[in-house]
């Protein structure tokens, strides 16, 4: 999304991640930052960016250590980690700050919107291969009284990020066998969230293997060696066009059912080989819908009513 900050207002643009909170974008000078198409927001071009001291409210919301503060003045740091993959933790570092902040209407007008803290990140970390920015939803925003929720509900479980609980997952009209409780929340992590800032569906692979191999049993396409470890464990020879009678993938939420289709559940990586795009992983850590088995949906977050709401939709009509 692209909005502006600072005064005169400057253009900015950062990617949303409903499986983050905070909101932050690069700042020079910088220590190590990606390169990207627009320049880089330059805090003292601003008449009214302030930073956030380390004893503040906002820096600790954050949930830092304030006995790590040794004057009042001290300005509020952050570390934001990222999980960019299975294997991969990366990191921003960089200083809370507080500036004016302008969002565009239906008509592309710039709408003042006030203050907003937000982080100005000046080091990333060497691995990081994410975006140059980050729009944190995990924290409550609005946008607007005339929001509506449409289609089949779940309930909003646990008090962070957005986790649901899923039930199952079939393909076609058979039943994965997951082991009961694969998608439990427990003391070392686990549970299952929906991310808009991951690509790929993430698996435990409990779920995993056994989704694999239905599939393997249900495409009847010649499979491709992957070449390296770049590549998800499941592809065949073919473009998508060649799935049309693949039976669909189908996630059994609670309240709900998501039926994703051929386009949403498989990737063409080459000119003539498409592989599964969801990830197992070994670990415990959260199972995650990716946003690429988001398109096509209508996705609502309503955080009174503590329901995710999910209405299919065609988005190439737009």
């Amino acid at each position: 999304m692209v909005f502006y900050v600072g005064t005169p207002p400057r253009l900015v643009y950062a990617s949303l991640d409903t499986g983050s909170d905070l909101l932050w974008f690069q700042c020079v000078p910088c220590k190590h930052c990606l390169s990207q198409y627009i320049h880089i927001f330059n805090p003292t071009k601003s008449l009214t960016f302030r930073k956030s001291a380390c004893h503040s409210p906002e820096c600790n919301t954050l949930g830092l250590d304030r006995s790590l503060c040794n004057s009042s003045n001290e300005p509020c740091n952050y570390l934001a980690v990222y999980g960019i993959s299975v294997s991969t933790i990366t990191a921003a570092n960089g200083t809370l700050s507080i500036d004016k902040f302008k969002l565009e209407d239906t008509n592309r007008t710039a709408v003042e919107v006030g203050f907003l803290t937000f982080g100005c990140s000046d080091d990333l970390s060497q691995s990081y291969e994410g975006n140059p920015g980050i729009v944190g939803l995990e924290s409550k925003i609005y946008f607007g009284s005339q929001v509506v929720m449409l289609g089949g509900q779940t309930p909003i479980v646990g008090s962070r990020a957005y986790y649901v609980s899923l039930l199952g997952i079939s393909v076609g009209d058979r039943k994965v066998p997951i082991p009961p409780g694969t998608f439990d929340t427990t003391q070392d992590g686990g549970g299952f969230a929906i991310d808009s800032g991951t690509q790929l569906t993430t698996l435990r692979r409990e779920a995993y293997d056994p989704l694999v191999q239905m599939l393997r049993e249900a495409i009847d396409l010649p499979q491709w060696r992957r070449s390296s470890e770049d590549h998800p464990d499941l592809c065949f020879q073919g473009s998508i066009d060649d799935f049309a009678l693949v039976p669909n993938i189908t996630f059994h939420f609670n309240g709900t059912d998501v039926i994703l289709s051929k386009e949403t559940t498989y990737m063409q990586v080459g000119s003539n080989v498409s592989c599964l795009a969801m990830l197992g992983s070994t670990s415990s850590v959260v199972s995650l819908f990716g946003n690429l088995q988001q398109q096509n949906y209508y996705i609502g977050y309503d955080l009174e009513k503590e329901v995710i709401s999910f209405a299919p939709v065609n988005c190439a009509t737009f």
